[in-house]
């Protein structure tokens, strides 16, 4: 099975968002300390491209030049 996490890169939420970015990192640390799955099972996820995320967010909410080419994007 494959585990991912993303809780290393940062988005600016709302306050009030329901789910805080604080929550993601909790989770992945929980998981990690579980004996339910190996050591190296987590790993970060490559890059979402712009017609990835074009199948889940409106066009006008993100631009491939609001962030560099060589920074993964993740929503």
């Amino acid at each position: 099975m494959k585990l991912f996490f993303t809780d290393i890169f940062e988005l600016p939420l709302p306050e009030e968002h329901r789910f805080p970015m604080e929550k993601y990192r909790l989770l992945r640390e929980r998981v990690a300390a579980s004996d339910r799955f190996p050591v190296n099972a987590l790993s970060v996820p490559p890059a979402a491209t712009d017609a990835e995320l074009a199948t889940v967010h409106i066009r006008t909410s993100w631009t491939s030049t609001s962030r560099p080419s060589d920074s993964p994007v993740m929503c």
